[in-house]
């Protein structure tokens, strides 16, 4: 979640405070037990390793990278994140700090994850600044959490939320961050993993909390927010439990 321009700011700002990122603790959905073995198979991450989760935000992803034994640093620059992180995940090292400029030396990292941002950043910098701290022949990992619009309601989900995502200011996101990533030739043999997950809510609060954490969404007028989650409410009406399919996309590169 790195600014890059003021539109970019402004969103990155919907964090900056520690309610909201309490909000996106409590709201985010984290990531399947399935990734920690692939991520310590794919990468040979495990006890003596290092590697970064960068935007870590309130250490969804962090958790699971800690689950491998391997010595994690959870990069966040926005302090309302890496407050809930450091509460939450203290056995990580937490550090205020950019894609595009890590606090790390040459080489000297086994892995670098990014979990849902990658869309923040100034792509072609990011990029160089992974391979950058990655020791030779390491490997890089994106994944992202998607809604599984397979599922009839969970597509009107996301129906309703583009609609009320034009309402509010655009982020100025990199939407082709993956044609960028890959353009810039920093890293090779490219592989992508799929796995199925879910989110299960507790209360329809915890519901409210995943959708009212999106930076869009923060952005709107209180009315709006009332009317987004009067429909989205009705879109999960009868769904019991409730619990929304998810995918988890995770792909990797190795440093070229």
């Amino acid at each position: 979640m790195t600014p890059r321009s003021e539109p970019l700011t402004q969103h990155a700002r919907s964090w900056a405070g520690t309610l909201e990122g309490e909000i996106y603790e409590q709201g985010r959905p984290d990531y399947p037990p399935a990734l920690t073995a692939l991520l310590s198979e794919q990468m040979g991450l495990g006890p003596g390793r290092r590697v970064i989760d960068v935007a870590a935000g309130t250490g969804k992803l962090t958790r699971r990278l800690l689950a491998t034994g391997a010595d994690v640093l959870a990069a966040e620059p926005i302090e309302g994140m890496r407050a809930v992180l450091g509460r939450l995940v203290p056995a990580a090292h937490a550090v205020a700090a950019t894609a595009e400029d890590l606090p790390v030396a040459d080489a000297s990292l086994d892995g670098v994850t990014v979990a849902q941002a990658f869309h923040w950043f100034d792509v072609p910098r990011a990029a160089a600044e992974f391979r950058r701290v990655l020791r030779p022949g390491r490997r890089l990992a994106v994944i992202n959490n998607r809604r599984d619009d397979r599922v009839a309601w969970v597509a009107r989900i996301t129906e309703i939320l583009q609609r009320y995502e034009r309402l509010a200011p655009q982020p100025a996101s990199t939407r082709r961050w993956l044609e960028e990533l890959q353009a810039a030739d920093e890293f090779e043999g490219w592989q992508e993993f799929d796995l199925p997950h879910a989110q299960r809510f507790a209360s329809l609060a915890d519901f409210d909390a995943r959708f009212l954490s999106i930076s869009s969404v923060i952005l709107l007028d209180g009315a709006h927010k009332r009317e987004l989650l009067e429909e989205l409410h009705e879109a999960a009406d009868g769904v019991r439990p409730l619990v929304m399919p998810l995918r988890t996309a995770v792909r990797l590169a190795t440093r070229s």
